[in-house]
This record gives structure tokens, sequence and C-alpha cells, in this order.
């Protein structure tokens, strides 16, 4: 027991360990702004590639939009905090990238007032006082990705109308934004990738410290629409004709009675290749028509042919038609008698 008292007595006169030193508290950066980047439900694991596609793609959205909208020559620096533990919330910071020569002229409250005006456009937050459409808004409006058709309306206002015939105005700079290839490039992994997996219900997006006043929540029902805007237009086929008219020899098909218009089939003379034509030849029709005209196979017509080539993509169509019947030639007739001294008819043979 004395040896006890005398250790304990031993660790009590110690000298006690030097206070730890309080971090230097983090100065702001230029314009800094932490929108926080939530996704909402109860989302299965998400691959950390797929993860990583969606914050790229949506560090191209912020700094292309933020060249759209603020023309300046300035480049927005974003970075993203930790996750909080057992939740997809990121907190992505955004501040201006330091150049002596823009930051001269734009002081805190302007920078930040800047890349706030970025997210309202793109409709990631909450719009301020001012009633304009925003880019999101504008998608989810035309629904297909394509307007059925855009006219100016006024100075620096447009309408767009959709395939449903409704009509949205949007300003120049929505305007902007929606027809720039790298935002169309980038928004749907930015925003909509994350709606399609399994348990997510939608993507709530807001200023850290401006939760009320800015929250926005896009619903997993906006995805399509926002996929189809970003799928790329589809190129339009590739069309040619190629006509071509010359002078050959045709056997008509036998037995091709009836109405002068519309189309017969042809062998080509002295082969077994068949083409289907139709006649322009308006004489030549007109004694069909009477009856003077009679097709049988071995009859013979010197023709003007016209051939239509229609090249789409890779598929070739034909198609034939007689110009101009230049030569009709009736094919032999031959007898045939019944038994010695006994007429014969003629038929065609």
């Amino acid at each position: 027991m004395p040896q006890e008292k005398a250790a304990k007595q031993e660790v009590s006169h110690e000298p006690p360990a030097p206070p730890v030193e309080a971090q230097p508290e983090r100065e702001p950066e230029v314009g800094e702004v932490h929108l926080i980047y939530k996704i909402e439900g109860v989302p299965d694991d998400i691959p950390v590639f797929e993860l990583a596609r969606t914050l790229e793609a949506l560090g191209h959205v912020i700094q292309e939009s933020d060249r759209v909208i603020n023309e300046e020559q300035h480049t927005l620096l974003i970075k993203v905090k930790p996750f909080e533990e057992g939740s997809f919330l990121m907190d992505l910071v955004v501040s201006v990238q330091n150049n002596p020569a823009i930051l001269f002229f734009l002081t805190q409250p302007e920078a930040i007032e800047r890349i706030k005006k970025v997210f309202e456009y793109i409709g990631l937050v909450k719009k301020g006082k001012e009633a304009y459409a925003t880019l999101l808004d504008l998608i989810g409006h035309l629904k297909t990705g394509k307007p059925e058709k855009v006219e100016p309306k006024g100075p620096d206002q447009f309408v767009y109308t959709n395939h449903n015939g409704q009509e949205l105005i949007v300003n120049g700079t929505v305007h902007n934004l929606v027809n720039n290839v790298f935002v169309q490039n980038f928004i749907f992994s930015a925003v909509a990738g994350p709606l399609q997996r399994p348990g997510v219900e939608g993507l709530s997006t807001y200023f850290k410290d401006e939760v009320e006043e800015s929250k926005h929540f896009l619903p997993k029902a906006e995805a399509p629409a926002i996929e189809a805007y970003s799928s790329p237009v589809p190129e339009a086929p590739r069309v040619e004709v190629i006509e071509n008219t010359t002078t050959e020899m045709l056997n008509p098909k036998a037995g091709t009675y009836g109405e002068p218009e519309g189309v017969w089939t042809f062998t080509r003379a002295g082969t077994k290749t068949k083409i289907k034509a139709n006649i322009a030849d308006k004489k030549f029709l007109m004694k069909f028509q009477r009856g003077a005209v009679r097709f049988f196979h071995n009859d013979l017509l010197k023709v003007k042919l016209k051939h239509e080539q229609t090249v789409k993509n890779t598929k070739v169509t034909n198609k034939y038609e007689i110009v101009e019947v230049v030569e009709y030639t009736k094919g032999k007739i031959g007898k045939i008698g019944a038994a010695p001294g006994i007429p014969g008819f003629d038929i065609n043979i």
C-alpha cells in the first residue's frame, strides 16, 4: 500500500501537457460561396467514378456559365469539402481565381454576388428578386430537348415554343446558356445523372448560409427532359439523288392488260434482269388505252429510260420511268394448224 501511494504521488507531480494551439481561422477566398449539393432519398452506394463524373461535369457547367453570364476573363475555382458521414452531401466551395488584374476592380461582396448569380441562372438555387426563367426551367419546359420554334421578343428576350405549343419567355442570358454546346454536353452528368439511380428522389441544392432563402429541389421526374436536352442532335440523313437517262431495249411482261396508269414489269432485252417502270409517254399511253397496243413477252420496245437512284446514308432505292417509247415492235407471229390441209390461226410466240 505505501508503494502504491508513492506511485500515485509521483504521477500527480508530472508537469501538465502543453495546451493545444488553436488553428488559425481560415480566411475566405475571393467571392467564396458554399453550394450544398445533396442527393435526396435512400440511394444505393454510388460508384466512385460515377460520382467523380458528376463533380467534374458540375464544375464545367459552373465555369462555363460564369463565362457566359459575367463575360470576364477570370476563372472560378471549385473545390469540394468532405461528405457528411452517412449521406451524399457535398459542400462545393466556389471562388474567383486569384488574378490581380481582375480582383483589383472587384470587391468581395461584388464577387460573391456574381457567383451567386451564376447559380440562379442555372436554376440550382431559388431565383432572386428578378423573376426570370432559368436554364433548368427552360429545359423542363421543352421536355423533348429541342424547341418547336424560337422567336425574338423585344430587347434581350426570346420566346421558346415547345412541341405542345406552350410558350416560355427567357432573357438573352438563358438563351445563350441553353444554346451553349459546353453546357449541353455536361448538364446531364452534373445534375440529372444521380437522379436515375434507384432510391434517389431528387436533388437539393442551396447556399450553406442561406438554406431557407435559396433551397431548390429538382425532382427525379425532371431527369428525362434534361437527358433529351443533353442528347446530341442526330445528324440529318445524307440524301443524294442520281439520275441517268439511257436508251435501252426492253421486253414487256406478258399479260399486262388493264389501265394505262401504273407500273409495268419489263425485262432488259437479252437478259433476265427485271425492272419495274411507269410510262410517261402520253402518245404511247393513248395507243395502249385504245387497245392498239397489247403487251406480250416477245414484243420489243426501244425506249428512253430514266433511272433515278436515291441514296439515303448507305441505303439505295431505284426508280425507273420510260420517258419516251422510241420504237415499238410486235413479236413474231407463228401459225399453228390443226392438221394437214386445215387452215391454221395466228398467235404471238
